[in-house]
């Protein structure tokens, strides 16, 4: 619907503008003698009617439409965007939401809709679920739910606008599901997740360090390490058995400092011994394997 601002109508924007855009507006369509098809008098036609009546009719219904589109900010255009080519419905929309004696909280319910934005303090769930908070109470309170494509717009521009958050805008663009809600929604919740743990794995070596002392030690983990220690025990072309029956001893070689065998079963060359020595430890004794 082309429109062009009325420098002669005060813009509204907020409820607080509606008492000047309501009488500007006013005056406005007098002198374009499109009065009574936005305020009701003749905002249908009286009766049997021609062809020649009826198109002009309907030719005053879109200029008087267009005064009014071209008034009001973008912020408004929610409102009235899914109504009928009905002036005198529109301007009566407008009324309810924008007066203060009508519903000004509706108002400020899409004031705060288009300025959620994420923060560092808030997580992605809770962020949209305020998105959802805000659309459920304006559905139910005021049967003006936003349109998916609303939804999906506003939410995109409430992420924070640095090069990620840019870039990943950007693929949503050329998502094949970029109208789908509930896609979105969950690409946005799985961004959210990847750069939190991106930031995790990137955290300094001595807060890692004190995330591991304050992990719990459990059979499992204790488990997975044992299973470990002995594929590493096991390894190698020549290794034997890690462990002797009965005490469990682990053989360590004295020349090349190798586990699973001795010294005289060693394959590295003598002259390439550099005063390594093998410790063959239990709970109360160091033995040497030769």
């Amino acid at each position: 619907m082309p429109s062009k601002k009325c420098n002669s109508i005060i813009h509204l924007n907020t409820p607080d503008d509606f008492p000047n855009w309501d009488f500007t507006l006013q005056v406005h369509l007098q002198s374009k003698q499109l009065h009574e098809i936005v305020y009701g008098t003749k905002s249908q036609l009286a009766g049997p009617a021609t062809l020649k009546q009826v198109k002009a009719f309907e030719e005053k219904q879109r200029e008087a439409m267009d005064i009014i589109v071209g008034s009001i900010s973008a912020k408004q255009i929610p409102h009235i965007c899914n109504l009928p080519l009905d002036p005198a419905l529109a301007y009566k929309c407008l009324v309810e939401v924008n007066s203060t004696s009508g519903i000004n909280a509706q108002s400020e319910l899409w004031d705060h809709f288009h300025t959620l934005c994420l923060t560092s303090t808030t997580s992605m769930h809770d962020h949209i679920g305020l998105f959802c908070d805000i659309t459920d109470c304006l559905d139910h309170e005021f049967k003006d739910k936003p349109s998916d494509a609303q939804f999906i717009l506003t939410l995109l521009c409430s992420l924070p606008n640095d090069v990620i958050w840019s870039q990943f805008r950007q693929s949503i663009d050329g998502d094949i599901e970029h109208d789908n809600k509930e896609h979105i929604v969950c690409c946005c919740i799985a961004q959210y997740n990847s750069l939190k743990q991106t930031k995790k794995n990137t955290t300094s070596p001595d807060s890692i360090k004190q995330e591991e002392s304050d992990t719990p030690v459990n059979s499992t983990m204790i488990s997975k390490l044992i299973a470990l220690l002995s594929s590493h025990s096991i390894k190698g072309k020549h290794a034997t058995s890690a462990y002797q029956k009965g005490s469990k001893i682990l053989i360590t070689c004295y020349r090349c400092s190798g586990c699973g065998h001795y010294k005289s079963q060693c394959l590295m060359d003598p002259e390439d011994e550099h005063g390594a020595h093998a410790a063959v430890t239990d709970d109360d004794s160091a033995n040497y394997a030769f």
